[in-house]
C-alpha cells in the first residue's frame, strides 16, 4: 500500500505541474501553502539517522 500511495502522490504532483508547482508552493507567501508542501516533504523523506543515544530518564519514588 505505501508504494502505491507514493505513485499517486507522484502522479497527482506531475499532473499539477511537477517540481516547478512544488517550488511555487514552497514560495507561496499564504503560510498555509508553504506549511502543507513542508508537511508533504516531511512525510516522504527517510527519517534522519543519528549516532547519538536518546537521553533516558527514569524516576522512581517510593
Amino acid at each position: 500500500m505505501p508504494a502505491r500511495l507514493g505513485e499517486l502522490i507522484l502522479g497527482a504532483l506531475a499532473d499539477v505541474g511537477g517540481r516547478e508547482y512544488l517550488a511555487r508552493c514552497f514560495l507561496d507567501p499564504e503560510p498555509r501553502i508553504r506549511a502543507a508542501a513542508l508537511a508533504l516533504l516531511a512525510r516522504l523523506l527517510p527519517p534522519a539517522q543519528s549516532d547519538a543515544q536518546p537521553e533516558v530518564v527514569i524516576r522512581w519514588e517510593p
